[in-house]
C-alpha cells in the first residue's frame, strides 16, 4: 500500500525525505521516511501530552502543596475541637481515623520526598 494512504503525512513525503538525509546523510535508506512517516503520529501525540504536563517548577509547587494539605488535614483532625464538628449528628464518629492519619502522613512524606528527587 502506498505512503500516503497506509499512514497520514502531514508533512509531506519530501520532508521526511529531507529529515532522513538529515539524520542518515545522502544515502539513508530508502525505507526510513515511510519509517518517519510511521513514527510521526506518536512523535506529536507525545509532544501534546508532553505540553500539558506540568514544568519542573510547577511539579516541584504542586507537589509542596499536597505536603501541606495532608500536614494540614493530619494537624486539624488532630484537635478533638474540630473532630467534634467534623463528627457531630448526624455524620457521627469517623470510622478509621487511625488509618486515615497513617495515609496522610505517608502522603505527606511521599509529596516531601518526590519533590526533592533528582529527576524532578
Amino acid at each position: 500500500m502506498p505512503m500516503s494512504k497506509a499512514h497520514p503525512d502531514p508533512a509531506g513525503a519530501e520532508s521526511f525525505r529531507e529529515i532522513a538525509t538529515l539524520i542518515a546523510g545522502p544515502e539513508a535508506p530508502q525505507w526510513l521516511p515511510e519509517h518517519l512517516s510511521r513514527w510521526a503520529p506518536c512523535i506529536f501525540l507525545g509532544s501534546a501530552v508532553e505540553a500539558r504536563q506540568p514544568s519542573r517548577s510547577e511539579m516541584r509547587h504542586l507537589l509542596g502543596k499536597i505536603r501541606e494539605a495532608a500536614l494540614l488535614l493530619t494537624r486539624a483532625l488532630g484537635q478533638a475541637a474540630i473532630r467534634e464538628f467534623l463528627e457531630a449528628a448526624p455524620a457521627g464518629p469517623m470510622e478509621n481515623i487511625g488509618s486515615l492519619d497513617h495515609s496522610l502522613r505517608d502522603l505527606a512524606a511521599r509529596a516531601d520526598r518526590a519533590s526533592k528527587a533528582p529527576s524532578l
